[in-house]
């Protein structure tokens, strides 16, 4: 009899312990892991941010044109869902965006490096012929944590547990367009080493946008500033940026159209996606016949663009284009496939994963 009642008592023991034990459990370990994963997911989404941001800034023919594809950029990650989940909150940065954007020019003689920035231009000549710019984008986060521990006396205050994880990254990439780095008052430096002279620009005409890349790859139409220039026209908003042929949704160019303007379309003379079923077919912005999601053989792999409720083509024939009547707003472009962008069919979707390469586009607005 006393040996059963001090059995019981050992089980009522064991039972009195486990609230305590998973006290422990889920306060010291479980609770803290999940954090620590969701830290490591919104570190990773921020450098792919910080590299998103810099990379689409180094595409623009000047720093005006790179600063603002820089904050746009920035906004639409900080409006996307995974920024919202993960409990991102930008910190400081232009214009509260959470990023600034630098530059730095190094000496390739001497290996001396200058920076400039945040968020300002090149002070003083420009001289690509002595020296490598690069965009440099700076990144900051507070995260929240995921399940806040904060009203644990002993754990307030404790970063990414009990209070939010300062997360910062940087990323670099070569300027594009050096010659675009240069102001009325800081002109490009010739190779004979002396200061270019200040001419005024003709209206429209934006001649920073040149077609060579810092790879030697040259636009299709290296004449399209001169040509709208010639026309009288003058131009309303223009930007670079690269499409993935892989992407199944609209890309966001932050260009905005209005009814009547013109859109000039140019891309990189390499550029080419590769798309289909099976065996990949190359294509440029034309697109080309392949296998679709569905085994029929269809013309897919062009470039297509859409204001407002009106989709249209932006292939390579088409180097303007009209705004679609009675549509305005931003305009979004893509890679089309057999069953559209954005198309909620997840073999539709399945079958966009399947593609690869990305194009570079230019896209000016004339009015």
């Amino acid at each position: 009899m006393t040996k059963q009642v001090k059995a019981r008592n050992q089980a009522g023991g064991q039972m009195s312990e486990m609230p305590v034990a998973l006290f422990i459990l889920f306060f010291f370990f479980l609770f803290p892991l999940i954090n620590m994963v969701f830290i490591g997911m919104a570190a990773v989404t921020i450098y792919f941010a910080t590299v998103t941001n810099v990379s689409r800034a180094a595409k623009q023919p000047d720093f005006t044109t790179s600063l603002a594809a820089f904050f746009d950029e920035a906004n639409l990650i900080n409006a996307s869902g995974m920024t919202q989940f993960l409990k991102m909150t930008p910190y400081a940065g232009y214009k509260g965006c959470g990023s600034d954007l630098f530059i730095t020019a190094t000496d390739t003689g001497t290996g001396t490096s200058a920076s400039f920035g945040p968020n300002t231009g090149v002070t003083g000549p420009v001289d690509p012929n002595a020296k490598l710019y690069e965009y440099k984008g700076v990144t900051a986060y507070d995260v929240q944590p995921f399940i806040n521990l904060g009203a644990v006396p002993f754990l307030t205050g404790v970063p990414g547990i009990g209070a939010p994880f300062h997360l910062s990254f940087s990323a670099h990439s070569a300027s594009e367009h050096p010659t675009g780095l240069a102001t009325a008052n800081n002109p490009t430096l010739l190779s004979g080493g002396t200061s270019g002279i200040n001419l005024d620009n003709p209206p429209g005409l934006d001649p920073a946008s040149v077609a060579v890349s810092s790879g030697g790859t040259t636009w299709l139409t290296p004449d399209v500033f001169q040509s709208i220039d010639n026309s009288g026209a003058s131009i309303n908003d223009q930007t670079v940026l690269s499409v993935a042929a892989k992407e199944p949704d609209w890309t966001h160019t932050s260009v905005q159209v209005s009814d009547g303007d013109k859109i000039y379309i140019d891309y990189k003379a390499d550029g080419s996606w590769e798309n289909g079923k099976g065996s990949l077919v190359a294509s440029n912005a034309d697109g080309a016949n392949s296998t679709a999601y569905d085994d029929s053989i269809e013309k897919q792999g062009f470039m297509k663009g859409k204001l407002g409720s009106v989709e249209f083509v932006m292939g390579k024939s088409q180097q303007m284009v009209l705004a679609p009547t009675g549509q305005s707003g931003e305009l979004l472009i893509g890679n089309f496939m057999k069953g559209g962008l954005s198309s909620k069919d997840s073999k539709v979707r399945k079958a966009y994963k399947n593609n690869k390469g990305t194009m570079d586009v230019r896209i000016i607005v004339v009015r």
